[in-house]
């Protein structure tokens, strides 16, 4: 299951930085999510709750995997609305898997972003789908819309949940994580 060719890719960073910023939507006060539920009536959703880190290896191909959440792609951000209305309150959490393999490091990203407006949450994965449409092959059958970005990884939409799956797995690997994903979100 993993992608060979991944290693001349952006790096996993990288990625995260470009998602972050086209989701993030030009936030004007930042904050850090709590436990439970907080900003909105929003529940925290854990995105290493969500791919343990047993199905991580398992993708990856590698005997185990150690979790890390980097503080940096943590946060909740509350940014003016896209369409003028009230300010919308975005959480972004990112679980980050990373195994030896050989003497190289095979790693995986699940990054999970919970808008409080659906329909701001639906702009912000238009406008994912935009900025890279030379690469972006739908994935049908998963979430309200999914597609794979080359070099970038898997992106799912459901409701105002936005999951992203990306790293060192193919499309088929980060699909049956997105579906198990998916279900734990119900």
């Amino acid at each position: 299951m993993r992608n060979p060719s991944y290693r001349h890719r952006p790096t996993g960073l990288l990625i995260l930085l470009n998602v972050t910023l086209l989701w993030g939507c030009g936030s004007s006060d930042s904050g850090s999510s709590g436990e439970g539920e907080g900003s909105a009536g929003m529940v925290d959703i854990d995105p290493c709750s969500l791919v343990t880190s047993a199905e991580a290896a398992d993708a990856l191909e590698v005997a185990t995997t150690e979790a890390d959440r980097p503080a940096e792609a943590n946060n909740e951000v509350r940014s003016p609305s896209y369409s003028g209305g009230e300010d919308t309150v975005v959480r972004l959490g990112t679980c980050r898997y990373s195994g030896s393999r050989g003497q190289a490091l095979a790693v995986l990203t699940v990054m999970a972003r919970q808008s409080s407006i659906p329909s701001e949450a639906r702009t912000g994965f238009d406008g994912l789908r935009t900025a890279y449409a030379g690469t972006v092959t739908d994935v049908p059958g998963l979430g309200d819309q999914a597609f794979w970005i080359d070099g970038s990884g898997l992106h799912v939409l459901r409701g105002s949940v936005q999951l992203s799956i990306s790293g060192d797995v193919d499309v088929a690997a980060a699909r049956e994580l997105a579906e198990t994903a998916l279900e734990r979100l119900e």
